[in-house]
């Protein structure tokens, strides 16, 4: 067993030992959730979101959104278009306040569209994209929800001759126990046409997925993207293992220091919340580079290459510090190494 295998199984034992403890599924970073949240906190109506240190959990979310509940902001701070928003973020995250946000009334899935009519129910958002969930379950002590996705969406680029045609299938599925130990599987499907014939990556339209083929020169191309996690809480640290994409450092598209234009990456990931003043994290994740580096070992009969990829680590560390409700400060340093074995000296 090598020593990656060894520490990856020594983590899914820890892992295991104290699965008593833990937390929600994270929110992906490309979610309309922080923008709204981000809206709200230059409002000053709410406070402790940041956004350059994305992603965040469902409970984490829930606790920023719970701050918009209070009967004055509805009324005064908010408008009607933003009370509509806060609506419909408290009925897709219902878990806050420890409850059912979506009413007595609202019933999932397919029960759900025939009580509200069915095209009523897909105009409302709720077969595509980041919507309320299609079928969902809460006891005392868990929760669930499986989420089946079917997109269709064009884009219009001026450095494209035609527009960009895109079909997006899969399924989403969380659940969460005691509110301490959360899970969660995401796979979505592309198939993409439009900037063919399709022989390199580059000439998707959004090249910052894992699995691009087969680029054989067809008029399409598919792509994939698989996200996954576990995660853990106990007082104020959070440990969290997966294959998701983050988002760190200022700017509005491509981040300064880790960008959520990337892929999405495995990584195990700490979190330690310092009270209202902050909160430090510290990130380890394994790369993969393109185009692969490596060892060719041999040339098959196809001509394709063999290769025994260069193995490629990322360990980061970010420090975020509330100075007051309007100044936060952040501090981060990351180091992207290979050739070697996972340095513990970075961690």
């Amino acid at each position: 067993m090598d020593k990656r295998a060894r520490i990856i199984t020594f983590l899914a034992i820890f892992l295991l030992a104290v699965s008593g403890f833990g937390q929600w599924a994270i929110v992906p970073v490309d979610h309309p959730v922080y923008a709204f949240l981000a809206r709200m906190e230059a409002k000053g109506v709410i406070t402790g979101y940041s956004d350059t240190a994305l992603p965040l959990d469902r409970g984490q979310v829930c606790g920023l959104l719970e701050q918009l509940t209070d009967r004055k902001v509805l009324r005064v701070d908010l408008t009607e278009v933003d009370r509509g928003w806060v609506t419909y973020f408290r009925q897709e995250f219902w878990e806050c306040g420890g409850g059912d946000n979506r009413g007595a009334d609202y019933q999932p899935g397919w029960r759900h569209a025939k009580q509200t009519g069915f095209f009523q129910w897909l105009r409302a958002g709720n077969f595509w994209g980041h919507s309320h969930d299609w079928f969902y379950g809460a006891g005392e002590s868990y929760s669930w929800a499986l989420n089946p996705i079917l997109r269709f969406d064009g884009v219009q680029d001026d450095r494209y001759d035609d527009t960009i045609l895109r079909r997006t299938s899969g399924i989403d599925f969380r659940a969460s126990w005691h509110d301490h130990v959360g899970v969660f599987f995401r796979f979505h499907d592309t198939k993409e046409q439009g900037n063919g014939p399709y022989t390199e990556r580059s000439q998707v339209y959004d090249d910052r997925y894992g699995y691009v083929g087969p680029l054989l020169g067809d008029d399409f191309t598919y792509y994939d993207v698989t996200e996954y996690g576990m995660h853990f809480k106990w007082g104020w640290f959070r440990l969290e293992g997966g294959k998701w994409q983050n988002q760190w450092g200022p700017g509005r598209w491509g981040h300064f220091l880790l960008s959520d234009e990337g892929t999405s990456y495995d990584q195990v990931r700490l979190k330690i919340d310092i009270g209202h003043w902050g909160q430090f994290t510290a990130l380890t994740g394994a790369l993969k580079p393109y185009p692969s580096l490596g060892d060719t070992l041999y040339i098959t009969v196809s001509g394709d290459p063999r290769v025994v990829e260069t193995a490629k680590f990322v360990s980061a560390h970010r420090l975020d510090i509330a100075v007051h409700r309007k100044l936060q400060l952040g501090f981060s340093e990351m180091v992207i190494y290979g050739d070697r074995g996972l340095e513990l000296g970075y961690l």
